[in-house]
């Protein structure tokens, strides 16, 4: 008789991987510290160039060859400093399916007044308690 594991479409059945999975992501965001800022750069000077169409996240990775693992958290980060901003209309793939394209919050500011930000050296201040 086999076992069933419930589970809802926002959560995976439990794996009991937890300390491995958890010292994996660690070994990665330290394997990540340096890097970061100058990938959230490259994420944002490529939505800047898509100009008021804007750019999907697939379109990114394939312009930048970055993996979605390393653009989609770059991305949001972006759009939680309010540097980007969804399109008013989504992009469809070649898939036929609809997804969110990204431009930039004001197109009159240039990257490099976010450059500090970008590269995450405010980041590095905060953390100092140098603001």
């Amino acid at each position: 008789m086999s076992r069933q594991i419930s589970y809802t479409p926002l959560s995976l059945p439990y794996t009991g991987a937890v300390r491995v999975t958890r010292n994996t992501s660690l070994r990665a965001g330290v394997a990540a510290i340096g890097k970061a800022g100058k990938s959230r750069a490259r994420v944002y000077r490529c939505i800047q160039r898509a100009g008021e169409d804007g750019i999907t996240d697939s379109a990114i990775q394939i312009a930048l060859d970055m993996k979605g693992s390393t653009e989609r958290p770059r991305r949001i980060e972006l759009a939680a400093a309010q540097l980007i901003i969804p399109t008013d209309t989504p992009h469809t793939l070649p898939s036929g399916r609809r997804a969110v394209a990204w431009r930039v919050a004001d197109e009159s500011i240039d990257a490099d007044t976010h450059d500090e930000y970008l590269r995450g050296e405010s980041y590095r201040q905060r953390e100092d308690g140098n603001d």
